[in-house]
């Protein structure tokens, strides 16, 4: 808060946890962390996919803390008046449209409202995967589709003897 008084940058590790598997816990302290630094307001927040305080790193954590950190996003920006007739809207809607076919709503919807990621169920069938396995899953993708490029020999030779004790 101080910084932001000075108009003055800040940062903190707020969306991590003391956890040590990706499991609510972890959850529930990256999100409180998260919502903390927004509402303080801090301008970077590191920590994302930390867990057992700065011990180590979860790849699935990453991807659910991603999720977290979008919903914080979005509820520190708000929702924005775009300045339109809102009884005039209301009306068109109460006319038997439903909001969701006017063209306001179609113009606006997708930065107004918060659309998870793969992380977030939220379809109404059952699914069998929780928050973990999905994430997983996300992490597999990601690791299939990365590609590694090799070092030059030279390079890499080099960079052996600069490490070498």
């Amino acid at each position: 808060q101080i910084a932001a008084y000075l108009g003055l940058p800040s940062h903190g590790y707020l969306c991590l946890s003391d956890a040590k598997v990706p499991d609510m816990q972890a959850g529930f302290e990256s999100g409180m962390g998260a919502f903390a630094a927004a509402l303080a307001p801090v301008n970077v927040v590191s920590g994302a996919g930390m867990m057992n305080f700065i011990g180590c790193q979860s790849f699935e954590k990453l991807v659910f803390d991603a999720e977290i950190c979008e919903a914080v996003l979005k509820f520190r920006r708000g929702f924005e008046s775009h300045d339109d007739d809102l009884p005039a809207l209301f009306r068109e809607a109460n006319a038997g449209k439903g909001f969701l076919s006017l063209k306001h709503t179609r113009l606006h919807y997708r930065r107004e409202v918060l659309i998870p990621g793969p992380a977030i169920d939220r379809l109404p069938q059952e699914n069998p995967l929780g928050v973990r396995e999905r994430c997983a899953a996300v992490v597999r993708g990601c690791l299939e589709k990365s590609v590694t490029a090799e070092l030059p020999k030279e390079m890499a030779a080099e960079l052996r003897a600069i490490i070498k004790f």
